[in-house]
């Protein structure tokens, strides 16, 4: 739902999706954070990067 939601340029509705994932205790796979951050980097919108490797550090995932 990330990567469609992203790759159509709803990169709010994209992190709000990756949010409630992580409240639930579900982490997203690095597939989908790849995704969303080719998204945001192709929309231009470093905030939601920058939002993403703060949640992948505060919460002990790893990007590679």
């Amino acid at each position: 739902l990330v990567k469609m939601q992203a790759e159509a340029g709803s990169l709010s509705q994209a992190w709000t999706t990756i949010e409630d994932m992580v409240n639930a205790g579900s982490k997203p796979n690095e597939s989908t954070i790849h995704s969303f951050l080719s998204s945001c980097l192709q929309e231009s919108q470093a905030h939601y990067a920058k939002l993403v490797f703060e949640m992948a550090v505060a919460h002990g995932m790893s990007l590679s």
